[in-house]
């Protein structure tokens, strides 16, 4: 393909369709632009990771070819080939400004023997019979298949296969039928200990789930979903709607949950002052009332649990998200919005971009990075996109910040 049928994305400062080319042939290439946040990390999506990508075998089906610009170590910037120093069994190229190198034809003599897909192995390596001084053969250029092109091992020991995240097991490196290892994924991930972390996320630093719930009118219970979590809301799309709630007289809606559209409600036990006015008070104003009383006196509110009875925002029925916290008087700050008792994060999604699906793939965005960042913390953001190597991630140029309520 040529690269004007490509898509015209840039990358950092380099055409995106030369960032493909230079992946496709085994490339492990910085290309991203310095971090926004002058913290010292690049902001782009970082070298392209070809640990899942079949080499020998382009996504479209199409018969490989194998002659496009190779790596040949930190890029070098150039203005013509002399410019660039040639390297076993590649020939130094100069493309867009940088060095970048195209292998020679395989069986061509190196100084370890002949060179294969752009590398010096020895000569009888990659022939299919294991000779003397090799480990393994299979006859083929693929990597990471548990049999490298040097006809060594993709892998010695279990370490070697240790990609840093907790969530997904334990890693171990598997003898291959050429006589290699390659690694192999966990075939047992851990598992939530109780019925409350089944609606957790894994927190891929330490292995342990993160207890967090989708309540969409953040009355402090949780819509239905596929795992019993906690007590379940019958409208959460009504904040006035849940387990408990006060069922008020005449108005035909099952306030608390319980099945009955009830048309008494029950007698208030007490009332509270409402501070800031927003129809909530602090529960530690609480006024008892008499027996029977269904109604509250003047200036007093039916409804407490008001975290912050002076900010008219913060209150039990709050629904929006916010990248800062409010403060009381006594500058005790937090980014409980909506006086649940805990700080509910907005963006839980990692952009893993691990899709083998189109649709799949482009319907993905979430955080570029291992950890989800905590309430107003902000971190780099990326959206998945389909390429000629698959699915692979866009970091967004600008930082994202994690509201909370």
């Amino acid at each position: 393909m040529p690269p004007t049928s490509l898509p015209p994305r840039r990358r950092g400062r380099l055409p995106y369709w030369f960032a493909l080319i230079l992946a496709g042939c085994g490339l492990t290439l910085d290309l991203e632009p310095p971090d926004p946040l002058g913290q010292g990390d690049d902001a782009g999506v970082g070298p392209v990771d070809l640990s899942s990508v079949d080499l020998a075998t382009p996504a479209d089906g199409s018969t490989p070819v194998d002659s496009g610009p190779t790596d040949l170590g930190t890029p070098v910037a150039c203005e013509s080939d002399d410019d660039c120093a040639a390297a076993d069994c590649l020939v130094a190229q100069c493309v867009a400004g940088s060095c970048a190198g195209t292998p020679v034809a395989d069986g061509t003599e190196c100084d370890a023997g002949s060179c294969r897909a752009g590398a010096c192995v020895p000569t009888s390596c990659g022939n299919g019979i294991l000779d003397a001084g090799e480990v393994c053969d299979d006859g083929n250029s693929i990597r990471l298949d548990g049999c490298e092109l040097d006809c060594t091992p993709s892998c010695s020991a279990d370490s070697d296969c240790d990609n840093g995240v907790l969530c997904d097991g334990t890693e171990s490196c598997t003898p291959a039928e050429s006589g290699g290892s390659f690694c192999q994924p966990s075939a047992s991930p851990p598992l939530p200990s109780d019925d409350l972390e089944l609606c957790g996320i894994c927190d891929e630093t330490t292995g342990e789930f993160e207890v967090e719930y989708q309540d969409d009118d953040a009355d402090g219970y949780p819509r239905w979903s596929l795992h019993s979590c906690a007590v379940i809301d019958c409208d959460d799309r009504n904040a006035a709607v849940h387990p408990g709630a006060r069922e008020r007289p005449d108005d035909l809606v099952d306030s608390d949950c319980d099945g009955d559209d009830d048309t008494t409600a029950p007698p208030l036990e007490a009332c509270y002052v409402d501070g800031d006015g927003d129809g909530f008070g602090d529960d530690d104003t609480g006024v008892p009332l008499e027996e029977d009383a269904l109604v509250c006196p003047a200036l007093l509110v039916p409804d407490g649990g008001d975290c912050n009875d002076a900010d008219d925002s913060v209150n039990p029925g709050h629904g929006g998200y916010s990248g800062a916290p409010h403060c009381d008087a006594m500058m005790n700050c937090s980014f409980d919005w909506n006086c649940d008792g805990r700080e509910e994060r907005k963006y839980l999604d990692r952009a893993s971009c691990l899709f083998s699906r189109r649709d799949e793939c482009e319907a993905s965005e979430g955080w570029y990075q291992r950890r989800i960042p905590d309430c107003g913390e902000i971190a780099r953001w990326a959206t998945c996109h389909w390429t000629i190597l698959g699915c692979l991630p866009e970091v967004a140029e600008e930082p994202r910040t994690q509201t909370c309520r």
